[in-house]
This record gives C-alpha cells, sequence and structure tokens, in this order.
C-alpha cells in the first residue's frame, strides 16, 4: 500500500523523460492547432494591448472593479516584447500546465494517456477562445504550471498545502485559474479516495479561495478606499441584495 506521507515516488529521471515527450507533443499541438499565420503574428484582442505596449494606466481601473493585482504588476515589467514573443511565451507556459497537468492524473499509466488527455485539453474550444489575451495572461498560466510541475515531485499532502500559495496568487491573474489547481489536487493519482479526503480539500480549496478574496479585499481598501471589487458597469452586475 503506498504510503501518502512520503516522498513522491514520481520523482526520478523516468519523470523528467515523460514531462519532455508530454510536453513536447502538447507544445506541437498547440503550434499547429494555433495555425502558422497565428504563430508569426498573433491576434490581439482590444483590450490586451495594454498588455503589449507596457501602458499600465488603461489596466489598473481592473485592479478595482476585478481585483487582478497581479496582471497589473505584470503591466510594470518594464520590458517590451512583440506578440510573437509574448505569445510562445503563454503558449509554452500553457503547455506545460497542460501537460503536467495530465501527467498528474496519469502518474503511471502508459505515457500515451496522459498525452492523449493533454491533446483533449489543447484541442478544447476555450483554450482557444482565452488564447487572444495571451499578453495579459502570461503570469497566470506560468502560475499554473509551477504548482502543476510542483505537484508532480510532491505527495498528495504537500500539494494541498501549495494551494495556500497558489490559489490567492491565481485568482488575482484570471478568476477561474484556482478551479484548475482544485481539478488537478482532486484527480492526481495518488489522491486519497475517501469521502473525508474529498471534504478536508474542498474545505481548504475554500480557506485559500477565501484569502485570495481577503488579499484583494484589502488591497483594494489600501488603495482605492473600496473594501471589496466594484463590477465594470459595461458587466451590467446585478448583486445581490436580499434572499428573494
Amino acid at each position: 500500500m503506498t504510503d501518502l506521507t512520503a516522498p513522491a515516488p514520481f520523482a526520478s529521471p523516468r519523470t523528467l523523460h515523460r514531462i519532455a515527450v508530454v510536453f513536447l507533443s502538447t507544445y506541437a499541438l498547440t503550434l499547429i492547432s494555433a495555425g502558422i499565420s497565428q504563430v508569426f503574428d498573433p491576434f490581439i484582442y482590444y483590450d490586451d494591448y495594454p498588455a503589449l505596449l507596457l501602458q499600465p494606466e488603461l489596466f489598473y481601473a481592473k485592479t478595482l472593479s476585478e481585483g487582478r493585482w497581479i496582471n497589473h504588476f505584470w503591466h510594470l515589467r518594464g520590458v517590451y516584447t512583440p506578440p510573437w514573443f509574448n505569445f510562445q511565451l503563454y503558449l509554452i507556459g500553457w503547455a506545460l500546465f497542460l501537460s503536467t497537468a495530465a501527467l498528474n492524473i496519469f502518474r503511471t499509466a502508459d505515457i500515451r494517456y496522459p498525452a492523449l488527455l493533454s491533446a483533449f485539453l489543447v484541442l478544447s474550444p476555450q483554450t482557444a477562445l482565452i488564447s487572444g489575451w495571451f499578453n495579459t495572461l502570461i503570469p497566470g498560466v506560468w502560475l499554473l504550471a509551477v504548482y502543476s510541475i510542483s505537484a508532480l515531485f510532491l505527495t498528495p499532502a504537500m500539494s494541498r498545502l501549495l494551494l495556500f500559495l497558489f490559489v490567492p496568487l491565481t485568482i488575482q491573474a484570471y478568476t477561474p485559474y484556482p478551479f484548475l489547481l482544485l481539478c488537478i489536487a482532486m484527480m492526481r493519482e495518488d489522491q486519497p479516495r475517501s469521502l473525508r479526503d474529498l471534504v478536508n480539500l474542498t474545505i481548504l480549496f475554500a480557506f485559500s479561495f477565501a484569502l485570495g478574496l481577503l488579499i484583494i479585499y484589502s488591497v483594494n481598501y489600501a488603495v482605492h478606499g473600496v473594501f471589496g471589487v466594484s463590477p465594470a458597469g459595461f458587466r451590467n452586475p446585478t448583486p445581490a441584495n436580499s434572499l428573494s
């Protein structure tokens, strides 16, 4: 029986070989699915230009309306890089995340299984749609990749603890990203499969998510004088004000 408190046995030269194979196949598929024209001259959505052109003042409002402080700091990097380079940086980070996520799920299975799962994820419509904001999302996908890679070499318990760090960070990059981390923690092959463990993981994730919100609210209060977020008007927000 596997000792879930012991160091993850996945850390071996064989692991590095599996990561390399699945990553390269995933990255190649991202390039093919993107198309030659997109690789060399990527399409950019209008509100992704501030991240490309280093114009933090045009993104700053999203810190109050969406709490995306990690993205704001990315706008302050001060080093211009061309769109094709940024697109590759995004694709490499995304391919690393998908391939290592698949390897977390199929840790000991034949390498064809994680490669196939990763390929399916690359070809999902949501992946193609969100890639139009690649300049802005670079820090978010690399946070996902770092967590997923780390989880390969850590026990389930240690990777759970990392949620306290990565969930608050990723929620400030793109709100759905923390749930991708939860998927890895829930679906990794060596994850305990009991109701108690599921409840514990759910509670831990909820606390991590709440911590991220508390950080966002606190920073917004310190900077904007608002404890919370103020959704932009164009989103037609309808805040709950009663049980009905």
